[in-house]
């Protein structure tokens, strides 16, 4: 059985109601395909930070510029894909956007977006966690 490491980059997006703007991942993603996550996440490269990933792992994936954003901190998971396991260390971002924004989605990344407040996305995690990416669920669970 093969361990590998990962580093990801993962913002949480709110409006100016609150509601947390999330994403379903795109059927032909390797890992959590067609299960909704943050609002924009990714690998952080080589060379790379945390926010430099975040940043453009959002304009590549829902296209949009982030403008302020606030580090949370970094999370470890850990799972399974297929017969290797991964540990995968998380850095967590918060910001805001205006509900109005207009998503240009990269369809080989992300098939949908929706605005959903906490409520429904806690309660829908605990009847259907299965729809949900491993990490997501996690971010939900320590830092909301």
């Amino acid at each position: 059985m093969e361990n590998q490491n990962y580093r990801i980059a993962r913002i949480i997006l709110r409006d100016e109601t609150g509601r947390i703007l999330i994403q379903r991942r795109s059927l032909s993603k390797k890992t959590s395909p067609n299960k909704w996550t943050d609002s924009a996440s990714g690998h952080v490269e080589t060379g790379e930070t945390y926010e430099d990933a975040i940043r453009r792992e959002t304009k590549e994936e829902i296209g949009i510029e982030l403008d302020d954003i606030i580090y949370l901190g970094e999370v470890a998971t850990k799972h399974k894909h297929n017969d290797t396991d991964l540990t995968i260390l998380n850095g967590v971002f918060k910001g805001q956007i205006s509900s109005q924004v207009k998503f240009n989605l990269d369809p080989i990344e992300v098939s949908d977006v929706q605005w959903t407040d906490l409520d429904t996305i806690k309660s829908q995690i605990t009847k259907k966690p299965d729809d949900f990416s491993p990490g997501f669920k996690k971010i939900i669970q320590l830092y909301y």
